[in-house]
């Protein structure tokens, strides 16, 4: 079997970098106007493989509306993907975000959840 050394085992991880690192300043602002701008609202994708930089442009488009006050709400589909029903924990998290930032009262939420749920 020989001398083969054994190369060290690394572990990655979906950390996004600084802002200013891969240059995508750009089209988070485009992104953000596109969003800001459209009628009717739609959604847009953003799709590449692993590692390129899928998460860090969101959070960055995140941190640049939130400072200039909009609300952003951070949701993981991957991370509820055994789910029957993926709504149920996003309206979960949209509502958990409302009200952390008093936008939504707990009664106006209770309605609103009976209504979707009836």
């Amino acid at each position: 079997m020989g001398n083969k050394k054994a190369k060290p085992a690394k572990i990655l991880l979906d950390v996004p970098v600084d802002d200013g690192v891969l240059g995508f300043d750009n089209y988070r602002d485009a992104l953000i106007n596109i969003i800001r701008g459209s009628e009717p609202r739609f959604t847009i994708g953003i799709f590449g493989g692993w590692g390129t930089g899928k998460t860090t442009l969101m959070r960055m488009m995140k941190r640049k509306l939130d400072d200039e006050g909009e609300v952003t709400v951070w949701f993981n589909p991957w991370e509820y993907e055994k789910e029957e029903h993926q709504i149920i924990p996003l309206l979960q998290t949209i509502s958990l975000e409302l009200k952390n930032k008093n936008l939504l009262k707990s009664q106006t939420l209770d309605k609103i959840g009976k209504t979707i749920l009836s």
